[in-house]
């Protein structure tokens, strides 16, 4: 017959060979060695499950067991478990001895099945926790979870060794409230104050033995818990990794209460240093040939004497071979891409390839890098910029005050005024004002993207205040200022076309302050796609412009 023995998680199937035994003190004893306590029946008594009163009832010396009985060994306080000897010899009748014995890491029940007969035989007294095996499990019922009167917890851990930052957890005994235990016991869902009762016990047990343990610790005492308490277990997952997250949030909140730390001693999370962010960008926004290989065909000598060739022509006064220029830009691309690497100045990258002041070539250099015509895509800029001033108008009209209201005002009776000027085109001024308005209604920083002087005499008084490349207007021309000198005068859309191409091709990050504004014209105005993501105010800002 076979008789199921328990103490605290410890579960244990013992094969008896008779059909009826009585209860005797040999028997007593094995029972105990079996359960790793030392016998004394002082301290340690036996009780088995009366199925007709439905409870336990204790084991007298002489009472018979029944097959498949239900027996309990129970303490009267905490006991050290049976370590140290090797062999013990018990004096039982039998015909046959084996015995099987495992621990597993991950669970605290273990079966034991043990023959009993007549003749002498050893038992082994090696730890459970160190016994290799075969597990015979056995399933935990509502009547097995019931512990004693005192409603406890047991919770136990194997010792680890010092380099893991591991320690001994003897058994111990933790005891609830009678709600708590009730509802526990009945299995009903805890409420937010069991919850809390529940984490306070656990997090305060776990803070004396070390107030910083690690993780494994933590997942160890919450699966402990759903073990005893099978119906708390969650759905998905482990069953116990919202138990581990509360745990841990616990044991936050006792260290931040507990005035004893200090600085030095808490395991502070540090920032790693950030290197300061370079301003010559990689290739993220939509470049298709960011540094090519310099072909096989060439070699310094040849580029060199394209490079002369190309600045002879530059220096031209009359008409210039467009068509030589654009072929031997095209052979030193790779050679110019590569210089720019050295992170040179802008007026260096000019004095080197100065076909790059002009449109058609620095339209030509977009083409190479990014695959699009943006003297092409630049066509419709006129038509954004009239929708522009017309949603600066909308705000006016919702906005009746304020320094944004005061600005957009002064640009669009600057713009209404000039236009009123037969002498003026009507188009280039409403460019003008829509590349003014574009960051203030994108509600970022003006002078990062475009600045106003009524004067074109002051254009390198305003380069020489500025680091990234801008649009310099005036009320006759445009001009693009980059590193404290005019690059280059021209209209509004010529000014567009440089500006998106100086930042391109000389690989020079947006402003952040006026960012959104850049996005806007290499996304909406020129079609570069990327793979960033766009910012959710731009969203917004291009379809209030595409609805005027």
């Amino acid at each position: 017959m076979k008789i199921l023995v328990e103490y605290g998680h410890s579960r244990k199937v013992i094969e008896l060979e008779n059909e009826e035994t009585l209860f005797t003190e040999s028997l007593y004893n094995t029972l105990c060695i079996m359960m790793s306590v030392p016998f004394s029946s002082e301290e340690t008594f036996f009780q088995y499950f009366d199925e007709d009163f439905k409870s336990w009832v204790d084991l007298e010396l002489g009472t018979k067991i029944l097959d498949k009985s239900k027996i309990k060994l129970s303490t009267l306080q905490p006991l050290e478990p049976l370590i140290g000897t090797d062999k013990v010899n018990f004096n039982c009748s039998t015909t046959s001895a084996s015995s099987s014995c495992v621990s597993d890491d991950e669970s605290d029940k273990a079966s034991i099945e043990l023959t009993v007969g007549s003749l002498d035989f050893g038992i082994d007294m090696t730890p459970p926790e160190l016994c290799t095996g075969v597990i015979e499990d056995v399933p935990i019922t509502k009547q097995e979870t019931t512990e004693e009167s005192n409603k406890m917890i047991s919770v136990t851990e194997k010792a680890g060794s010092s380099d893991d930052n591991s320690w001994d957890i003897q058994l111990l005994c933790i005891k609830f409230s009678m709600t708590l235990q009730n509802k526990l016991e009945n299995e009903e869902q805890l409420q937010w104050a069991q919850k809390h009762e529940l984490l306070n016990h656990l997090g305060d047990f776990l803070y004396k033995k070390n107030k910083y343990p690690d993780m494994h610790m933590k997942r160890k005492i919450a699966k402990q818990l759903i073990t005893k308490y099978p119906y708390l277990r969650e759905r998905i997952g482990s069953g116990y990794d919202a138990w581990t997250a509360a745990l841990n949030n616990k044991l936050k909140s006792l260290r931040m209460k507990d005035s004893s730390l200090s600085l030095k001693n808490a395991p502070l999370k540090r920032k790693e240093s950030i290197p300061q962010k370079d301003v010559f960008k990689r290739p993220c926004k939509g470049e298709l040939n960011f540094l090519p290989v310099i072909p096989s065909t060439e070699d310094e000598t040849s580029l060199k004497r394209h490079k002369e060739t190309m600045k002879k022509e530059m220096s031209k006064k009359g008409a210039k071979n467009l068509i030589l220029i654009e072929k031997l830009m095209d052979k030193t691309y790779p050679q110019r891409r590569a210089y720019l690497t050295n992170k040179p100045l802008v007026k260096d990258l000019l004095q080197e390839y100065p076909a790059l002041l002009l449109t058609e070539e620095i339209s030509n250099e977009m083409t190479r890098l990014v695959n699009i015509d943006c003297t092409k895509k630049a066509l419709k800029f006129p038509r954004l910029a009239k929708s522009i001033t017309l949603l600066g108008r909308c705000y006016l009209k919702s906005v009746k005050s304020g320094p944004k209201h005061d600005k957009i005002k002064e640009i669009l009776h600057r713009c209404d005024r000039n236009i009123r000027n037969s002498e003026v085109d009507r188009t280039e001024e409403q460019n003008k004002a829509g590349l003014q308005l574009l960051p203030l209604l994108l509600r970022e920083n003006k002078e990062e993207f475009v600045s106003y002087t009524n004067s074109s005499n002051e254009f390198q008084k305003i380069a020489e205040s500025v680091s990234t490349p801008i649009i310099i207007i005036s009320e006759s021309t445009c001009a693009i200022a980059a590193e404290s000198q005019v690059v280059k005068e021209g209209d509004s859309v010529d000014s567009l076309i440089h500006l998106i191409s100086m930042f391109y091709c000389v690989n020079i990050e947006y402003p952040r302050s006026c960012n959104c504004t850049f996005t806007y014209v290499q996304k909406e105005i020129f079609e570069i796609t990327d793979n960033r993501k766009v910012p959710a105010k731009l969203v917004t800002f291009v379809t209030k412009v595409a609805s005027q």
